[in-house]
């Protein structure tokens, strides 16, 4: 279903920091004479990696952004004093055997734990026990 174009109004994307999302907002702008939105207004739940900034800062939406904010809310508080990140497929792709998958599972996780600790505005001593590759790798992720 294609989005009715509103050229005379300012968005605001409210998006996880992904390729994907990242794509779609720039395609509504691939056209910089016939936009599908005036002003953009960009806000991420967590951090934007390097090449997507990138991406978006060579891309013709720049003169259009009024602004970009990263909230670090990509995690959920279900309590006062505990959180999740509700991902009932890490144990797949932390203990599947694709390498690749693995990686990225694990920089997802401590890119979430790095948004609660900044969140609550707490620098964490990360402890962890060593011949556990994979709290090991990402607790080295985290610091």
């Amino acid at each position: 279903i294609a989005r009715q174009p509103m050229p005379d109004l300012d968005v605001i994307y409210f998006v996880q920091p992904s390729a994907d999302s990242v794509n779609k907002i720039l395609a509504d702008y691939k056209t910089p004479t016939k936009p599908t939105y005036g002003d953009v207004h960009l806000f991420f739940t967590s951090r934007l990696s390097d090449p997507l900034l990138h991406k978006i800062k060579t891309s013709p939406i720049l003169s259009r952004v009024r602004s970009l904010r990263e909230l670090n809310i990509d995690f959920l508080a279900i309590e006062s004093q505990a959180y999740s990140f509700d991902t009932p497929s890490s144990f797949r792709f932390l203990y599947g055997g694709d390498e690749n998958a693995k990686s990225q599972e694990m920089d997802r996780i401590a890119q979430q734990m790095l948004s609660v600790c900044v969140t609550l505005g707490e620098y964490p001593a990360v402890r962890y026990c060593a011949a556990n590759d994979l709290v090991s790798g990402i607790a080295t992720l985290i610091q």
